[in-house]
C-alpha cells in the first residue's frame, strides 16, 4: 500500500473538510432506484454514475440482425458510445462516428485515453497522442478545438468527464525517467471552466479556459465518480467528497487500495479494494459505504481475481461483479454472493431495468436471470464480441466484434 499522504491542492478560502473514521453499520438494505429513462451512454461505463445500468427492459424475445458495418482491423474495437443518434466506437489509438444506420461519418486518432460525451453542447472529448483535450461536434465529428491539460504526454488522460461549462480531467503519471530512480505514483485531478463566450486562438487552442481547481495526488490507484453536483474520489486509504469545483467537503478514512468503485442515486459509494487483514495476509473486499462513512456491507471476495471493473447495481438489491470470465452475483438484503464462470473473457455487460446482466462473452449474447440461468440472445459464427452490447432504444442494440458493428432488432418474444 502506497503509505505516502496524498496532496491537496485547494483554493485558500475552503474551510478545513470533516474527517470521517469508517464504521461499521451492518444491517440489510433495499436498493429502490428508479431505471434510467434516457438511453444515451455518455462514458465507458454506461452513465455518470458507473454503475452499467441502461434503459432497456429486456423481456425474452428472438433477436434479428438489422445492418453491419465492417470496420479498420487495426482498430481493435474496445467500447461503445451512445447519444442524439450518434454512435462512437473506439479503441486505444482510434475513433469512428456513425449515426444510427451504420454509415460511417468521421473518424480520427485516439491517444490511449477515454471518451465522454457532453450532450449539452453535442460535442465528445479526449486525449491526443500529446496530451492535449481534442472537442469534437458530435454531430459530424468536426474539430472544435484543443485545451491544455496538466502535464502534457507525461500524463495518460484517464478519464474525462463534463457539466455545462466545465470539463474534468483525471491524469495519471505514464512516463518514467528513463535516466533516473522516478517510478511513477502521481495523478492529478483538475477541472477548468471552458469560458463563454469561447475564444479560440490562430492554432485552434481554447485560450478562454480557465483552471478553477486541481487536486494532486501521490498514487496511481485513483477512482472518481462525478455526479454533476459533487465527486467521489477513492485513493488509497480515503475517500474524498468535492463539490462541483473540487472542492474537499468531506474525508472518509480507513485502511484499503481502491480497485474499482461506482454509485447508486442515493449516493452509496460500491467499493471493491484490496486490503491487509487482521492476520496480516492480503485480502479483497466489496464494501458498501453510505457518504456519513458507515460501511452497510463488507463481503469478502476470492483473492484471486482481477476486478478490472465497477460494480454493475441492480434495482432489487442485486449487485454484479465482474473478474474476467466469473460474474459474481452478490445479494445486498442476505450479504451472500454466488459464482458463474463462462469459458471465454466477457467483451461487456449491461444490466436491464427488469434486472437483468445482459453480457457479451464469446461468440455470445444473452442475459442472465435472477436464478443465474441464461437468456439466449443472439451470437456470431467466426468472431467474438470485443465490446459489450448497448442498447439505443428499447428494441435496438448494438455491439462490436473485432471486424464489425453490429445493430440487432428485437423480434418475436419467445414466451
Amino acid at each position: 500500500m502506497d503509505e505516502s499522504k496524498s496532496v491537496y491542492n485547494v483554493s485558500p478560502n475552503v474551510n478545513t473538510p470533516d474527517t470521517i473514521t469508517l464504521n461499521d453499520n451492518k444491517q440489510p438494505f433495499i436498493i429502490n432506484d428508479k431505471p434510467p429513462e434516457d438511453f444515451s451512454n455518455l462514458c465507458i461505463f454506461k452513465n455518470v454514475l458507473h454503475n452499467s445500468r441502461s434503459a432497456v427492459k429486456l423481456g425474452e424475445n428472438l433477436w434479428e440482425e438489422k445492418w453491419k458495418v465492417k470496420v479498420e482491423k487495426n482498430l481493435k474495437p474496445k467500447s461503445i458510445l451512445f447519444c442524439n443518434n450518434r454512435i462512437i466506437l473506439y479503441g486505444d489509438t482510434e475513433w469512428l462516428l456513425f449515426d444510427v444506420e451504420g454509415k460511417l461519418l468521421n473518424s480520427g486518432s485516439l491517444g490511449y485515453t477515454e471518451i465522454n460525451i457532453s450532450p449539452d453542447n453535442n460535442q465528445f472529448y479526449y486525449s491526443d497522442y500529446n496530451g492535449l483535450i481534442q472537442a469534437r461536434d458530435l454531430i459530424n465529428g468536426a474539430y472544435k478545438f484543443s485545451l491544455f491539460a496538466m502535464f502534457a504526454d507525461n500524463y495518460r488522460r484517464s478519464e474525462i468527464f463534463t457539466n455545462n461549462r466545465l470539463i474534468y480531467i483525471l491524469s495519471k503519471e505514464e512516463k518514467e525517467d528513463p535516466h533516473g530512480n522516478h517510478i511513477r505514483n502521481s495523478s492529478v485531478l483538475e477541472v477548468q471552466d471552458i469560458g463563454e463566450p469561447r475564444s479560440i486562438d490562430d492554432n485552434d487552442y481554447l485560450i478562454s479556459a480557465n483552471r478553477l481547481n486541481t487536486i494532486d495526488l501521490r498514487s496511481l490507484d485513483v477512482y472518481s465518480v462525478f455526479t454533476g453536483e459533487y465527486l467521489i474520489l477513492a485513493i488509497p486509504d480515503e475517500i474524498l467528497i468535492t463539490d462541483s469545483q473540487l472542492k474537499i467537503k468531506k474525508i472518509i478514512k480507513s485502511k484499503f487500495i481502491p480497485l474499482s468503485m461506482s454509485l447508486d442515486q442515493s449516493g452509496r459509494i460500491y467499493l471493491i479494494v484490496r486490503y491487509t487483514a487482521a492476520d496480516g495476509n492480503q485480502k479483497t473486499g466489496f464494501w458498501i459505504i453510505t457518504q456519513d462513512g458507515l460501511r452497510i456491507l463488507n463481503l469478502d471476495l476470492p483473492s484471486d481475481n482481477d476486478f478490472n471493473f465497477p460494480p454493475v447495481i441492480g434495482y432489487n438489491s442485486k449487485v454484479f461483479l465482474i473478474a474476467g470470465n466469473k460474474v459474481f452475483n452478490i445479494d445486498t438484503n442476505i450479504h451472500f454472493f454466488s459464482e458463474k464462470i463462462f469459458e471465454t473473457p466477457l467483451g461487456g455487460f449491461t444490466i436491464s431495468k427488469d434486472n437483468k446482466l445482459i453480457l457479451s462473452a464469446g461468440k455470445l449474447i444473452y442475459g442472465l436471470d435472477d436464478y443465474g440461468e441464461n437468456i439466449y440472445i443472439t451470437h456470431l459464427e467466426n468472431e467474438n464480441w470485443a465490446t459489450g452490447p448497448v442498447f439505443i432504444n428499447n428494441d435496438t442494440f448494438i455491439c462490436a466484434s473485432s471486424e464489425s458493428l453490429y445493430c440487432f432488432t428485437r423480434g418475436l418474444q419467445v414466451r
